[in-house]
């Protein structure tokens, strides 16, 4: 529904030409089953003839519904498509610099009364883009940076190579701390890197953002940076965390720092104080291979102005650890939540599929009964076999 080669253009354009912004479908009755541009489709197509098309062609052939702009060495197409209840931003870049071509959907919230355009957003050494309001000129939805979007893309593709996924976390390492090493960078927005996970706590005094890079072999390794705001100074602090997963002994029972770290991807932060101290408690996860996932629960403090992961507040009647790892199949899920109204960290019980695979975490999965971690005044302590109703599963 893009692009085509020129000759191809030149006898299709007054067709292509007629198609409805919205849904990106033909007006025309007669050729609308012929052609059948409709969304997705409107994408594999787009991916093809941008490739195919010379650079001249790519300015010159962009169908009336498309918009498109040019931000440094990335051609961008793009358009907003509505549904009943929310609206996406599809768009296409094209990276002139290395020849490839990466496609997107984002799901943006738009005003009935907004009109919606796209302005080149620079800021230090990164060159992205925000979609703003026209009238009011309010953000919508902002990539502050478009090479590592598309590098965000190489981490978890499996086209690539290991190679080319190392080059690309190096850049994408980069970018991120130009981007987080700034005082305002604890509330900055970065709704544009959908494959990187931000949490933070209320007060917005902590931030944790975490990522991942997947290998050929179905191993990953996690990324990510830990900012706060120094209760000495004012100041944000921020660190880059280095996953050293597989030099790390004792795991449930390690102190850890950010430069040697159980890496996670986390995807939700709960604040809580012990004593004088405040705490918080990470909810993650982590692939370690092609046949065993892992969910993780970890505590991060602070001192010194120093990450600190693990304490000693996972509660049972004769053991205590400092961060709790869960591993069981690649086929199954675990639903690992946070309960606020009944301060409880809600979990599958894992067991094997039989009893002969005791110990063997790529045979293990939710047997349908449900444990918890209920907060009291000494820490998180364990609950077994709870009767749990609410039963949808965020994974």
């Amino acid at each position: 529904m893009l692009l085509c080669a020129s000759s191809l253009l030149a006898q299709e354009q007054p067709l292509l030409d007629k198609l409805d912004e919205a849904t990106g479908q033909l007006l025309s009755e007669t050729n609308r089953n012929k052609y059948s541009y409709n969304y997705p489709k409107w994408a594999s197509t787009a991916k093809t003839a941008i490739s195919e098309t010379a650079e001249t062609g790519l300015k010159t052939y962009v169908f009336r519904h498309l918009k498109h702009a040019e931000i440094d060495n990335t051609e961008i197409l793009y358009f907003i498509k509505h549904f009943s209840n929310h609206q996406t931003f599809n768009w296409i870049a094209y990276d002139n610099r290395n020849k490839r071509t990466f496609v997107f959907e984002d799901v943006i919230n738009i005003g009935e009364t907004q009109k919606v355009v796209l302005e080149k957003l620079s800021v230090r050494d990164l060159i992205g883009f925000t979609l703003r309001d026209e009238t009011s000129g309010a953000t919508i939805f902002t990539v502050p940076d478009i090479e590592t979007r598309l590098n965000f893309e190489i981490l978890v593709d499996i086209k690539y190579s290991d190679e080319e996924k190392s080059l690309a976390q190096k850049k994408v390492k980069v970018a991120l701390a130009d981007f987080f090493y700034t005082d305002e960078a604890i509330e900055q927005e970065a709704n544009g890197f959908p494959r990187m996970q931000v949490v933070q706590n209320e007060a917005k005094t902590v931030r944790v953002v975490t990522y991942m890079t997947s290998y050929a072999d179905f191993t990953s390794k996690c990324h990510g940076f830990v900012l706060h705001k120094s209760s000495k100074d004012g100041q944000i602090k921020c660190e880059y965390l280095d996953d050293c997963t597989n030099d790390i002994k004792s795991v449930e029972y390690a102190k850890l720092k950010a430069d040697k770290w159980y890496g996670a991807v986390y995807s939700a932060i709960i604040e809580i104080q012990i004593g004088k101290q405040l705490y918080y408690t990470l909810l993650g996860f982590k692939s370690n291979d092609g046949l065993i996932k892992t969910r993780v629960i970890d505590i991060l403090s602070f001192k010194k102005d120093k990450s600190v992961f693990g304490a000693p507040y996972f509660l049972h009647e004769k053991a205590t650890y400092l961060r709790r790892i869960f591993q069981y199949s690649s086929e199954a899920n675990m639903l690992l939540r946070y309960d606020a109204a009944q301060k409880q960290i809600v979990m599958d019980h894992l067991s094997p599929s039989n009893s002969m695979f005791a110990g063997e975490y790529r045979f293990y999965g939710p047997d349908f009964s449900y444990d918890a971690y209920e907060i009291t005044k000494d820490g998180w302590t364990f609950r077994e076999d709870i009767d749990y109703k609410d039963i949808e599963k965020k994974k």
